[in-house]
């Protein structure tokens, strides 16, 4: 993850692990900011499946009402956040460098455009439901 100051957001912020016999590196989540670490650990996502690590983490959204969900800009993260944002029926900012909280108290979300040349902001008109690589 780019320099993200994940304090910035004002929320408990939840790492997700999808593994099968996780190992002991797991807890460097914590370290780099995350408040809590929901983890999958089941031979069931030993092999890696779209439809089934989307079924997962929409269920986990919908569980606990998540107002955010970063993902890394990894070729796992390209593919499956536009298709987790599509599922969950809200936005998705790609390749994001920065984070920012308005005084609305809106996640701003800073990406590069035209070509890397200029950054812009964006958030959702409610501050709920954006999904973004980083």
């Amino acid at each position: 993850m780019k320099n993200i100051n994940l304090s910035a957001i004002q929320s408990e912020v939840c790492a997700v692990v999808f593994s099968y016999e996780v190992d002991e590196y797991i807890m460097e989540y914590t370290a780099h900011g995350a408040d809590r670490l929901l983890v999958i650990d089941d031979p069931a996502v030993k092999s890696y499946s779209t439809e089934r690590y989307l079924a997962l983490l929409e269920n986990l959204a919908a569980e606990r009402d998540q107002n955010i969900i970063m993902i890394e800009a990894t070729d796992f993260g390209r593919e499956f956040a536009p298709r987790l944002a599509k599922r969950l029926k809200t936005g998705l900012s790609a390749d994001c460098v920065g984070l920012e909280m308005t005084a609305e108290g809106l996640l701003l979300q800073i990406a590069p455009s035209f070509g890397g040349n200029y950054q812009a902001g964006s958030s959702s008109a409610d501050g709920h439901g954006a999904a973004g690589n980083f």
